[in-house]
Parts: structure tokens; sequence; C-alpha cells
């Protein structure tokens, strides 16, 4: 899942990674919510990435939330070029926790638009490390426009992934976590409930 505020490059970053293609008239349109797929070879391993790119707009909060709900790792992405978007950083991970509830989660975190010199830049570098330590997190300075550290940000993201990637699906099948049961779980409280002796009227649709 890409995350983070309005105008940072989220959609820049994953048409970079995804068709290796920048919007090099510099348009902003809006991102509702979109969703692509990919199959890509990370440390002689062949995955299949789902990577679903997530509007920033708070008016689609619930589209949002309902994406962090679904994913296994995110990448958090802010604007070198805009403190106030560095500053919902620190945000963007209460949300993913209050929206996930897990401890352990597979995150990296992006500098984006990191084209130029460091002297035109509204967040120090510096500054950047000091709260990655805090938050416990690596971050990766990234330019979508120059192709700098993008192919890598999302390959450290599926390391991620694979490495604690057994805990957060164990998570998701918890009864507190998931709306609806597996058909595993069905068969088995079918099994509890004849063994009680207790008779359902109606059907089951499986």
């Amino acid at each position: 899942i890409v995350c983070g505020p309005p105008s940072v490059g989220k959609s820049a970053l994953t048409h970079r990674y995804l068709f290796n293609t920048f919007n090099v008239n510099n348009e902003y349109n809006p991102t509702l919510l979109e969703t692509f797929q990919k199959r890509v070879a990370i440390d002689q391993k062949v995955c299949l990435l789902t990577i679903t790119d997530t509007a920033g707009q708070e008016e689609y909060i619930a589209l949002r939330d309902s994406a962090l709900r679904s994913g296994d790792g995110f990448l958090v992405v802010f604007s070198v070029m805009d403190r106030t978007s560095f500053g919902e950083v620190r945000g963007s991970f209460n949300e993913l926790n209050e929206c996930r509830r897990v401890q352990d989660q597979a995150i990296v975190v992006c500098g984006n638009k990191c084209e130029g010199s460091q002297e035109g830049w509204e967040v120090q570098w510096s500054e950047v490390e000091a709260l990655m330590r805090e938050l416990g997190v690596q971050c990766m300075q990234t330019s979508a426009k120059e192709d700098v550290g993008v192919v890598e940000a999302f390959t450290e993201l599926i390391r991620e992934i694979r490495r604690i990637g057994p805990a957060v699906r164990s998570n998701k099948g918890s009864k507190k976590d998931s709306k609806y049961a597996s058909k595993d779980s069905m068969f088995s409280n079918n099994k509890k409930r004849r063994s009680a002796n207790i008779h359902y009227k109606g059907c089951v649709l499986l």
C-alpha cells in the first residue's frame, strides 16, 4: 500500500516503479484509489505484487482505511520539499496502528522529490534520520522524476513483508480483526454444533 498526504508523489513513485514513466508536464491529478499488479524476482524469489496507490485527501479517508487494513506492507511517502508532509509522517504511523492493531509491520518511508541540492529542501535529512530512529523504520531518498531510489524502496519493502509476513497474516485471521470467518472455521463451528446436538433451520451459503 502506497500512502501519505496529497501532492507528495505517491502516484509518481508507483508509475515509475511499474512502468518506468514520469509525468513530465508536472500536472497534479488527485488519485482516488488505483490497484496494479507486477511480477518481480527479489533475492531470486518470484512474487506477484498487488500495489494500491491510495488517496491523500481527507474526503477519501474511508477508502484509505479499508486499504490500510488489507495491506501486508506500506510505503509511507512524504516530500522533502514540503515540511508539512514530513510532519504528517507520525500521523500516518498512528493511522496504521489504529487501523491494523498489530505490533510489527512492514513499513518503509520514502523522502520523495530528492532531486537537486539539499540546500533547497524544506526538510533536512538529519531530521528525517532522527524521526526514523524513533519510529524504528528505515527511510530512503527517492525521486520519481530522476528515477532515484524507487526500485530500491519497493525492494526493501518486499523484504520487510517477507521478514514479518507470517505475523501480519496471522493477525488478519483473528476474530478481532476479521469481519468474516474463513471456510475452515465455518466447518469447525458446524462440527461443534452437531456434536452439541443443536439443530438449526434454514440454509448455509458456502
